[in-house]
């Protein structure tokens, strides 16, 4: 008979074999996070805050004074608002003036006139800031819209507006013009149902509204048309706006890309000896190579950058002195031997 195997301790069954010693580390840091501008600008809303607090106090005041201070006859509510908005938006129609016999008393015209002023000039550049706010959204689709184009031109696929991918200038004009469109037809149906005209003077309206062209031979007469005037002028003159800036910025992208890829491909393919000397001798012009014998691929471009005037020197040397108060033992980089 086999003797008995003795039975292992169920505490040496369970355990674990010994660890290997620990490697002596560094000491573990904090999670660091590092920032852009651009995260500091999603994360600081104070202008738009300070905007549309602007904007509201001019709302009331507007609304305040010609409720209950203008004379000889003070406005409705909805009028008083009503005018407002169309004083911000520089439309003008002149039909609340004319009803309201606005012009008839000095205290009225010295008021108005001062109230113009601020309207158009600080007020206008407030609304500016609070409504580009809201439509930053569109910035990133356009974006997102030029990515798609690019990636579906590169994998051959013909796009949804030709077989050349889009530029990010295109795809804004493409987003503000689809905007423009939607905001047009919306306004048209409402106006014409709230006010009772037919479409294409719902349509006339419009148009004329968002130009800030302002006939004031059509204008909205009912208290739900002049509250939908409200909102639609606001919004259409700033979409309008926004439209045209990018159509006219069209042109000038398009001579700027033909200028930057005369820079890029200035030295062509290959590399002859006047022209590394001339890289060489631009780099150290700039304070950007100490070597005389070579350019790295970063000291390279910096150097395209400054030649396509994407930065200039005043941007990188506040970068450089970051750097250099960083770089404790002045090796050039940055590495274990520079943290404390």
């Amino acid at each position: 008979m086999f003797a008995r195997r003795p039975e292992r301790n169920a505490l040496l069954d369970n355990a674990q074999p010994p660890a290997d010693p620990p490697t002596p580390t560094r000491p573990q840091l904090n999670h660091f996070h590092s920032i852009s501008i651009s995260d500091l600008d999603a994360s600081d809303r104070s202008p738009q805050c300070y905007a549309a607090l602007l904007v509201l106090a001019y709302f009331v005041l507007g609304v305040l004074y010609y409720s209950y201070l203008a004379a000889p006859e003070k406005f409705t509510l909805i009028d008083a608002l009503y005018f407002t908005v169309v004083t911000i938006t520089t439309v003008g129609y002149g039909d609340v003036n004319g009803d309201y016999k606005l012009v008839d008393t000095s205290q009225d015209k010295l008021f108005t006139a001062l109230f113009v002023l601020l309207g158009v000039g600080i007020i206008g550049a407030a609304v500016g800031v609070v409504l580009s706010a809201i439509l930053d959204r569109e910035d990133e689709l356009a974006e997102r819209l030029s990515r798609q184009q690019t990636t579906e031109t590169v994998r051959r696929r013909p796009s949804l507006l030709g077989k050349k991918a889009l530029s990010p200038a295109q795809a804004k004009c493409v987003v503000s013009a689809a905007q423009l469109v939607l905001v047009l037809l919306g306004g048209t149906l409402i106006f014409e149902r709230l006010e009772h005209v037919s479409l294409l003077t719902a349509f006339y309206w419009c148009c004329v509204s968002v130009t800030t062209v302002g006939y004031g031979d059509v204008a909205p007469e009912t208290f739900a048309g002049k509250a939908f005037a409200c909102v639609f002028l606001l919004v259409g003159t700033v979409l309008m706006a926004k439209s045209l800036g990018d159509i006219a910025g069209l042109p000038l992208e398009a001579r700027r890309k033909r200028l930057e890829k005369k820079v890029l491909e200035q030295y062509g393919d290959h590399l002859d000896g006047e022209e590394f000397a001339e890289i060489l001798r631009y780099a150290h012009s700039q304070g950007l190579c100490d070597s005389a014998t070579s350019c790295s691929k970063t000291e390279f471009v910096l150097s395209m950058l400054l030649k396509l005037d994407k930065i200039d020197k005043d941007d990188i040397r506040p970068c450089v002195q970051a750097f250099d108060h960083l770089d404790s033992d002045h090796s050039g980089r940055l590495d274990a031997g520079d943290v404390l």
